[in-house]
């Protein structure tokens, strides 16, 4: 309903849905300040509350360190759902009469999107539980509405579903493990992460909480807008679903500066009609506040402890994280020290005391006091940056050469001291400045090593047939940290290390991730030998080619013309020239559409098609356009679909001359 007050006294009315219905505002917080103000800690206080009223708590966090496979970190966020709630026990199986799925043609549900089903028509283990919030029930769902393809891609990036989903169906195990290519395309991809997230809030109210965001990556932004912004259509016209989902964020303010992407997608959720934003900016703690803090934890009077807060206020400026670390550095210096008496301290000694440039320094002080073994297997983990999967730590618990029994054991035993965490298969830190002061702690002539080896260990799993993209983007990352200066004079694994990026970035083309693309490619280009042309010819003209073409979709037309360039000039041969001659004329067109036009026709020529541009008008284009169009109608695309494709490269390449042609006419 409308309020006629506000309306009487000038208030914009609010946004209505399509049958004129007001449509409830989506909600988004977001939370900013200085690193160790407790903006996490914050979120993560209201999660047993929220869970107590049957809210479902998911969170992912993006780091600094590492570039992740594309939208992992969010598809790691979705797939805690799967990692902490257990399917039922119940015994399940088809339903009677079923046919086997096996037997029947994929695609046979009605209603899914991408491809056959797992569930409608049997085969799989079906739940039969009345918990309407199992996952089994959950998968069985989204199945239905993206099909078995759909689920497959969402099941790539989601360590615990693919175990769930493995389980459920196991004639289409095989499928699931050995499938290719993961997210295609954007808007695909938009769709099976909002169908998901739609499905669960649909179950139970959601707080989807997204950590770090100073650190996400421009493709991960652009879901995150597409999932706020989302627009429900799979529930039967119920749009109920997105209203119990509340968004919440946290970044640091002292980075926001850099990160235009960030602050844009924030001013467009304050600007929009349908999402209620609130901010929430964290600063130090007061020094009051902070008082009644040290009172409480050491169980004295606040007039007791007065003197020694101001102390800590002073050298930690409120910050909590600070405070915490500044207060456990002082107990085990004797600073702070408890008798029979109670709790005593010297407050000029701790005045004296040097204060750390950040919280960093108050960490490896604390790091460096581990044992050896955890202090290893933490700096282990922190050359994956802020979460990695415990199969990628498997699989390098061998990297020293030793038996690999004490890596685990190690970050079980850091998970208890607080330092990382667990949720399903994946290791976290609970900080990034945590895995900070570990990384920092391992010497500098230490790290290329270190990192040699584990790629050593990886690179064997990114080789098989069939191999999984988290072990190609985690072993990638690794090589590009470790650079090219360091395997100059070893050619093998110089053009292995730029084969791997070629990859990478091709996947990220696949993802629409074209900036990290980008980067890949440029990276590729790095590992390449000096005489690359001669000795690396394939290697070199495919990285070149899709760097241009990367550049090209990224909107960095100078360096298409750099790329383009170092093709033209080393190319053997018109058909290696032709990608590279395609992407510079998109680029020339974007400038003068009669230059690109001119540079077709002169492309043309060498493939035997000399036409004359000026006997060629723009509407003689038009009109064959129109007359192409009517003979493709009805049956007749069907019979032209059916005809023998075209394998002349020659003819190949005319063709798709000459469509940029007639779309640059018309």
């Amino acid at each position: 309903w409308i309020n006629p007050r506000a309306a009487a006294a000038g208030a914009p009315p609010p946004p209505l849905d399509r049958d004129g219905e007001v449509r409830r505002k989506k909600e988004v917080v977001m939370v900013e300040g200085h690193a160790g103000c407790g903006k996490s800690r914050l979120v993560r206080e209201i999660r047993k509350p929220l869970q107590a009223r049957g809210w479902l708590f998911l969170r992912c966090k993006f780091g600094k360190m590492i570039q992740s496979e594309p939208l992992s970190v969010i598809a790691l966020g979705m797939d805690e759902y799967f990692s902490s709630n257990a399917a039922c026990c119940l015994p399940v199986g088809p339903p009677a009469g079923a046919q086997d799925a096996s037997l029947r043609p994929l695609g046979s549900v009605g209603g899914s999107v991408g491809g056959g089903s797992l569930a409608g028509g049997g085969g799989g283990n079906r739940c039969s539980c009345a918990n309407s919030s199992c996952p089994r029930k959950l998968c069985e769902r989204l199945e239905t509405l993206i099909g078995l393809d759909g689920l497959k891609c969402l099941s790539q990036q989601m360590p615990s579903l693919r175990g769930l989903v493995g389980s459920m169906y196991p004639h289409r195990r095989d499928s699931l493990d050995t499938m290719k290519g993961g997210l295609q395309g954007k808007f695909h991809t938009h769709h099976l992460f909002g169908t998901l997230l739609d499905t669960l809030a649909s179950l139970n109210p959601v707080l989807f909480f997204v950590d770090d965001l100073q650190w996400a990556d421009a493709t991960s932004l652009e879901l995150l807008t597409g999932l706020i912004n989302r627009v429900v259509t799979n529930f039967d016209g119920d749009y109920s679903s997105t209203n119990k989902i509340l968004f919440v964020g946290a970044y640091r303010t002292d980075n926001i500066v850099e990160d235009t992407k960030l602050k844009s997608m924030i001013q467009q959720f304050q600007m929009s009609d349908i999402i209620n934003t609130t901010q929430i900016s964290l600063r130090g703690i007061q020094l009051e506040a902070l008082n009644e803090m040290v009172s409480e934890a050491l169980c004295l009077p606040r007039r007791k402890t007065r003197c020694l807060s101001e102390v800590i206020h002073l050298k930690t400026q409120g910050f909590p994280l600070f405070v915490v670390e500044f207060l456990d550095a002082l107990w085990t210096e004797k600073l702070l020290v408890h008798n029979p008496d109670g709790w005593e301290w010297d407050v000029d000694t701790i005045d004296l005391k040097g204060i750390s440039k950040s919280v960093a320094e108050l960490l490896t002080c604390k790091l460096k006091k581990l044992s050896h073994d955890v202090l290893s297997g933490i700096q282990v983990l922190s050359c994956f940056g802020s979460h990695v999967d415990v199969e990628i730590l498997e699989a390098v618990k061998n990297y020293d050469g030793t038996s690999g029994t004490t890596l685990m054991p190690a970050l079980d035993t850091a998970q208890q001291e607080g330092l990382v965490e667990k949720a399903g298969p994946t290791f976290t830190f609970s900080h990034d400045l945590i895995q900070q002061a570990a990384f920092d702690l391992v010497p500098t002539a230490n790290r290329v090593p270190l990192l040699q080896k584990l790629v050593s260990c990886l690179i064997p799993r990114c080789m098989l047939e069939g191999g999984s993209d988290p072990f190609l983007f985690v072993t990638v990352d690794l090589i590009n940290r470790i650079g090219s200066d360091a395997v100059s004079n070893n050619l093998a694994q110089s053009q292995l290390f730029a084969q791997l990026n070629l990859e990478a970035g091709k996947k990220f083309m696949a993802a629409t991730d074209f900036s990290s693309a980008a980067k890949h490619f440029k990276s590729g280009i790095s590992f390449l030998q000096p005489n690359h042309w001669e000795d690396e010819y394939e290697l070199s003209l495919n990285l070149f080619e899709s760097s241009a073409l990367a550049n090209y979709s990224e909107g960095d037309h100078e360096q298409v013309v750099i790329q383009v360039n170092h093709v033209l000039s080393n190319a053997k041969s018109f058909e290696d020239k032709f990608k590279s001659y395609c992407v510079f004329i998109n680029v020339i067109a974007i400038g003068s559409m009669d230059r690109a036009i001119e540079k077709l026709y002169d492309l043309l020529r060498p493939l035997g098609e000399n036409m004359d541009p000026n006997m060629i008008s723009p509407q003689m284009n038009l009109t064959e356009a129109m007359s192409t169009r009517e003979l493709l109608c009805g049956g007749q695309k069907d019979i032209f679909l059916n005809l023998y494709q075209m394998t002349d490269r020659s003819k190949l390449m005319t063709m798709k001359l000459l469509a940029m042609l007639v779309m640059y006419y018309i």
